[in-house]
């Protein structure tokens, strides 16, 4: 069965050609890795004009115009929500395989954990806010939960999505962010700064995508960035369990190469366990609606490894020793 998965499979790896500060090709080296684990599937390289891509070989490219970036916080930083929707829309619009990853460009491939899970994927139940007909895969790092600290709600990582590529093609098909909403929160008083953490636009990309899809299926919107909550008859955790399935890094057998987030994605890495919205939290949903889906040991090792550091912390100790991520609430 994993075979005929590999087949219907399409990798669509969205973004720059990313390099580390070694001049190393980190995108090269994502194509290398998809062809060693999944060497029967497709891959598609969705990128921008003027890239050298002297590297690229049996492989489908696309380049797109490169639109530019806002910025993200007061202090610098790149806000890059409309670069992934354009390359994201322009590599899905190849894809004819029925399942699609869709990675981002300095990603790893580090085993076939992926192709397995996409296997078990369960339809989703029939519900007035099940937006996709399957579960679509994302990892939890960056998917907060509201429930958890002081989290903005529909903040659902960008870095990898995967399942159906009619369900992944639908969670993309956005607008553009504005440019109104880019600089919404430039001229903001030193208060209001302090609250969103200086960020500038409306909301972060990470919320910005998933709140216009609720907005495309349901109609409503977050009122600001700082809500944790879009209105007493739609729960956010309700949203996030009836429609993604969050899983840690090494359960996917996914890194991150970048140097500068490579520590997210180690294997004993527990940060996301304290704030993420978990595959244990969608798990117990799926016990009380009867959702089935049964993870391979190895793969339980690593949710079950993030939970109890989650637990840990959450009874108040700091753990591991010597972290510097100190309790807040």
């Amino acid at each position: 069965m994993l075979g005929v998965i590999l087949k219907e499979l399409t990798f669509c790896i969205q973004g720059p050609v990313a390099f580390n500060s070694k001049g190393t090709n980190l995108t090269e080296k994502l194509i290398q890795s998809i062809r060693l684990f999944f060497p029967n599937s497709q891959i598609i390289l969705s990128t921008w004009e003027h890239e050298n891509l002297n590297f690229v070989d049996g492989i489908r490219v696309v380049q797109s115009r490169d639109p530019g970036s806002g910025v993200r916080y007061r202090h610098g930083l790149n806000n890059n929500i409309n670069r992934q929707i354009i390359s994201t829309n322009a590599g899905l619009n190849l894809v004819k395989t029925k399942y699609v990853v869709k990675v981002r460009s300095d990603l790893l491939i580090e085993g076939s954990s992926l192709g397995k899970i996409i296997l078990k994927l369960p339809d989703t139940i029939e519900n007035d806010f099940s937006i996709f007909k399957k579960y679509v895969i994302v990892l939890d790092r960056l998917t907060f939960s509201s429930r958890k600290k002081e989290n903005p709600a529909l903040h659902v990582t960008d870095m990898l999505q995967a399942g159906l590529t009619s369900d992944i093609t639908k969670m993309w098909n956005l607008p553009l962010m504005s440019f109104e909403q880019e600089r919404f929160y430039e001229n903001a008083s030193i208060e209001i700064s302090k609250q969103v953490r200086n960020h500038i636009p409306e909301f972060r990309a990470e919320q910005y995508f998933w709140n216009e899809l609720i907005f495309k299926e349901f109609g409503v919107r977050l009122p600001n960035t700082l809500s944790r909550a879009i209105n007493a008859e739609i729960e956010i955790e309700d949203l996030f369990n009836l429609n993604i399935i969050p899983f840690r890094f090494p359960t996917l057998g996914i890194s991150i190469q970048k140097e500068s987030y490579a520590s997210w994605s180690r294997k004993d890495s527990w940060v996301s366990s304290i704030y993420a919205h978990t595959f244990f939290d969608w798990k117990q949903f799926a016990r009380e609606q009867r959702i089935p889906l049964k993870l391979p040991l190895r793969n339980l090792f690593w949710e079950y490894r993030g939970a109890l550091y989650g637990y840990i912390y959450n009874k108040g100790f700091n753990f591991p020793p010597g972290s510097k991520l100190h309790r807040t609430r």
